[in-house]
């Protein structure tokens, strides 16, 4: 799930925290400073910048193909009791459910509980999907959160319950260069804050995302001397993240399977 913006923001966060408590006062953001930004650098004199910019290009890594993982296991809250011709609904549906009820003389009649659905519309709702499977001598109804089967004989009754969960999909594996620059007005207040950055980033193997860590590499440092009337002193401090894109999708646990044999 983590995208760009969230790579650059993890970023912003980990030089925030390099940079805190140096005595040199510095401001943290993404992106690029305007001509206004580095004019506030030399007028003030005690404020450095310090800006993380997403260079272009990426490069794709996926090495395996796209896996999944499961993010949230399914949690059943509804429930139900059989008897000779009646099934009874207990519980509560915090969540999606699957009903399937199993009769002794046809194929299982599945239905889907939704979120929030009080035991007697679950309960109607089932009723109703047994009257719909239109199996001869088989007719259904509700009272409640119980539903009577009648037939002659009364058919044997099982019934399965399942819930939604949540899976993790591997959308790719991506790896892109940042670039971290101090803009001081010192050479000295840029050795400090370049150094104090580099000290955390350089150390660091994984940078913490809201899914799964990218691994982070040093690439190259990049220094330029005041050029112009503006005494700005420039340190550039590129690094490579590489981390995954993923997608979260929704997993109905199942509770009726079937096998189709063709000749």
């Amino acid at each position: 799930m983590a995208g760009l913006q969230e790579v650059v923001d993890a970023l912003v966060g980990e030089v925030r925290s390099a940079i805190e408590g140096l005595s040199h006062l510095a401001i943290v953001y993404p992106g690029w400073p305007t001509q206004a930004n580095l004019q506030d650098v030399v007028g003030k004199g005690i404020q450095s910048h310090v800006s993380v910019y997403a260079l272009p290009g990426e490069r794709n890594t996926t090495r395996f193909a796209q896996a999944m993982a499961i993010e949230r296991a399914p949690v059943v809250s509804l429930t139900a009791s059989t008897g000779p011709g009646v099934v009874s609904f207990g519980g509560t549906v915090s969540g999606d459910h699957n009903v399937a009820v199993r009769m002794d003389r046809a194929s299982p009649i599945v239905y889907g509980v939704p979120a929030g659905t009080t035991l007697a519309n679950a309960a109607l709702g089932v009723a109703d999907a047994i009257n719909g499977a239109m199996i001869p001598g088989i007719v259904a109804s509700a009272n409640g959160a119980v539903v009577t089967v009648s037939g002659s004989p009364a058919p044997r009754l099982d019934v399965i319950i399942g819930g939604t969960g949540s899976l993790i999909r591997l959308l790719r594996q991506q790896e892109k260069h940042f670039m971290v620059t101090v803009w001081a007005p010192g050479p000295d207040v840029r050795e400090t804050l370049a150094e104090a950055i580099d000290d955390r980033l350089g150390t660091m193997d994984r940078l913490p995302l809201s899914d799964f860590p990218g691994r982070i590499r040093y690439q190259s440092t990049y220094e330029e001397e005041p050029q112009d009337r503006l005494q700005v002193f420039r340190r550039s401090l590129t690094y490579s993240v590489e981390w995954a894109r993923t997608v979260k999708l929704p997993a109905t646990q199942v509770i009726d399977a079937r096998v189709m044999l063709e000749r």
